[in-house]
């Protein structure tokens, strides 16, 4: 009797073991379950999370751009003839591209820069700054916004008064689909007025 009291006691604690193996096998398979689910909700808060980015993106793409809203424009490369009003420390100008054509590695841009005052200005930079068209969908914003290129164009020229003066700039490198985005600057130089008698 003695052995067999014994002979339970040790099939006892085996199924015991067995027992508490069993438990913890299934309590990491339910942590497992819970890690799944959790990383599953992190997975859709994240991509909410980079929506409400992208939106926001967008949002601060408009309030740049309209924060400065004559300093800056952006030209619309299938419209061209179209002009905008830009603001330098001087004065107001029209802008307006007159068309685009392929040069070399990149692109020969011709402007009319129009001066409705009677003020004639000795001088003048556009900055101009082009890339691919901003798609939430394909880039982040910043990502976006650094792959952009810029370049200053200084001309000597004068911008006489009440005229339509032409400017050539060439952008290089360029391929037709960095031309989705297309912005001009502009400074001057020197105003000459006349002197009253």
């Amino acid at each position: 009797m003695g052995r067999t009291v014994r002979g339970d006691m040790k099939a006892f604690k085996h199924f015991t073991i067995l027992m508490m193996g069993i438990i913890f096998l299934m309590g990491i398979g339910c942590k497992q379950k819970k890690t799944e689910v959790k990383d599953i909700l992190l997975d859709t808060k994240l991509n909410s999370m980079q929506s409400e980015i992208d939106d926001l993106s967008l949002r601060v793409l408009e309030l740049e751009s309209n924060q400065n809203l004559y300093k800056s424009i952006y030209l619309d490369t299938s419209h061209p003839k179209t002009y905008q009003r830009i603001e330098t420390i001087t004065g107001i100008f029209l802008i307006m591209f007159s068309d685009i054509t392929p040069y070399l590695e990149g692109y020969k841009i011709n402007f009319l820069i129009g001066n409705p005052s009677s003020v004639m200005y000795k001088g003048f930079t556009l900055k101009i700054t082009w890339g691919k068209k901003f798609d939430s969908k394909q880039m982040k914003y910043r990502e976006w916004k650094e792959s952009l290129k810029h370049k200053n164009f200084s001309f000597v020229d004068t911008l006489m008064s009440g005229t339509w003066n032409k400017a050539q700039v060439i952008i290089s490198p360029a391929k037709p689909e960095e031309l989705g985005w297309l912005a001009l600057e502009m400074d001057t130089d020197i105003a000459w007025l006349k002197l009253q008698k």
